[in-house]
């Protein structure tokens, strides 16, 4: 019987591998999955229970506790769908095995303890067949693999999110798409029709992945590798397709892993062409009804948007927090997801200002916490569309407009709307080097009055609290604080008002003990 075994092995074996051969190598890899599932036959289609293990490169099944019957490669093996078969009662899985004469290797599992089997082993089967052949394709291409997302399939699938970093090298087509099956997850149908009229799940790709009107019915998702918890591809000179793709991607993450998206110092431009599949993909995120719960910054500094993107993602940004409901209380703005933004070294200029005005209007319903605006070449006349943004969003409480080329004019509608914002608590202007006297003196009364204050960043000068502090206290020693100064809060106070020298006097003294004492 052995012997006939053997036999029937060495048959469908490539010329030049031997089944001793591959134990020995299986012995010493490691093992992902394994489980009794129901088997078909190669040769006699009867279908009968089998023991089946996944390591890392390789695919055994034979019985429980005893050397292997069979033990295949899966340099080039796929998963794919297989609807019901006649005679069978579950969708089972198929692998095609290219390196063995195009075999299908088909299974089911019909563990009652877990509902899912049949998810889990596809999971696993999809994520040592994309990380088996895409090894085979560099040794053959002689390439050098991509050792980053490599190492994120290897890791078990049940291992903690982990930060996903492929920044600085450039992404090859069949590289994005595995990213994002790891970022969104494998889509599969769930609405197969079988002959006697019961629905039963496909495990296998889904055809209708990426249909017109984005409703994706009858499909689901499944996480087919380690879970992600950051996400950034920087300098890695993404298209505007690979680039709508990722973000896509990550905004559906199956897992609500993804917290962080970074597609910095990407060529996307801000061109037709760019316009419309980035609208398109964000209008299909928006029709789907559902994203990622715990996503909360998108960072693209550095990208060459301008106006029309900018208020493209403005408006998504809205639209969602419109139709959101916060997973975090007791939190800035509420809890909501995509609430830190950063289009710093964007080249927007004034327009591009307006156009986030106009997006983040009072009736938008953004819940906007951190805006970073840093380097966009800004005027007074953008800086002006900013202070309706504050008066707009009351949730915004980091602001960062440094390096700009803002005047005086501008500070001073800035400083209005920030004087008394019930949120603000960090100001970044410096760098603003048209920022003359009387701007400077705007700064100055807004940092005296707006006591929630943490961070103050202002004519080349940061001030943490204790700097804010002490500049409170020498305001105190120059100015009014009756009722009556309150009420123009921006404008310098008279000269006639002051303190008696002994107040002064005391007060700097108490400062200078503490200052001591902290010391």
């Amino acid at each position: 019987a052995n012997n006939t075994s053997s036999a029937a092995a060495a048959a469908i074996l490539p010329v030049n591998e031997r089944l001793q051969d591959l134990y020995e190598e299986l012995k010493h890899e490691r093992i992902y999955y394994q489980g009794e599932v129901v088997k078909e036959g190669f040769n006699v289609r009867s279908w009968k229970n089998r023991w089946m293990v996944v390591s890392e490169s390789m695919i055994a099944y034979g019985e429980k506790g005893q050397r292997p019957r069979q033990i295949f490669r899966l340099n080039n093996a796929t998963i794919e769908p297989r609807k019901i078969i006649k005679g069978v009662k579950y969708a089972c899985l198929q692998l095609v095995l290219p390196d063995y004469n195009n075999r299908t290797f088909r299974f089911y599992s019909e563990a009652k303890e877990s509902p899912s089997a049949n998810e889990e082993w596809f999971a696993v089967l999809w994520n040592r067949t994309t990380a088996s052949r895409y090894r085979h394709q560099c040794r053959v291409l002689l390439q050098i693999p991509n050792t980053a997302i490599l190492s994120h399939l290897d890791a078990p699938i049940t291992a903690l999110p982990i930060k996903l970093a492929l920044n600085g090298k450039p992404l090859s087509f069949q590289l994005v798409e595995i990213v994002r099956d790891i970022l969104r997850g494998v889509p599969i149908k769930t609405t197969t029709t079988t002959t006697d009229g019961d629905d039963d799940t496909d495990y296998g790709r889904s055809n209708d992945d990426d249909n017109k009107d984005g409703q994706e019915r009858g499909v689901k998702y499944i996480q087919c590798a380690r879970a992600v918890s950051s996400f950034e591809c920087k300098n890695s000179g993404l298209s505007s397709s690979k680039a709508a793709t990722f973000l896509k991607a990550a905004l559906q993450n199956v897992a609500d892993s993804v917290s962080e998206i970074d597609l910095s110092d990407n060529p996307i431009e801000d061109i037709p062409a760019t316009q419309k599949i980035i609208k398109a993909t964000l209008d299909t995120v928006l029709a789907r009804g559902k994203a990622c719960k715990n996503i909360s910054k998108l960072t693209m500094a550095g990208c060459k948007l301008g106006p029309a993107i900018i208020r493209i993602l403005g408006q998504f940004v809205s639209k969602w927090h419109s139709i959101a409901r916060p997973i975090r209380k007791y939190t800035m703005g509420g809890g909501y997801p995509l609430t830190h933004l950063d289009f710093s070294n964007n080249p927007l200029e004034n327009s591009g200002a307006q156009a986030l005005k106009e997006a983040f209007h009072p009736k938008s319903g953004a819940k906007v916490t951190e805006l970073a605006l840093a380097g966009c070449k800004i005027g007074d006349e953008g800086i002006e569309a900013i202070a309706n943004i504050l008066q707009d969003v009351p949730t915004v409480h980091i602001l960062q407009l440094r390096e700009n080329v803002c005047g005086d004019k501008g500070i001073y509608a800035l400083c209005s709307a920030a004087v008394e914002h019930p949120s603000l608590r960090s100001l970044d202007v410096s760098g603003n080097d048209n920022v003359k006297r009387a701007g400077a003196i705007a700064l100055a009364h807004l940092a005296q009055r707006n006591k929630k204050f943490k961070k103050f960043a202002f004519l080349n000068e940061e001030l943490d609290e204790t700097g804010l502090d002490m500049l409170r206290l020498l305001s105190i020693a120059a100015s009014d604080r009756s009722e009556r100064s309150k009420s123009v809060p921006l404008r310098p106070q008279s000269s006639k008002a002051s303190v008696s020298k002994s107040a002064v006097a005391k007060k700097l003294a108490q400062a200078a003990q503490r200052r001591k004492t902290h010391t």
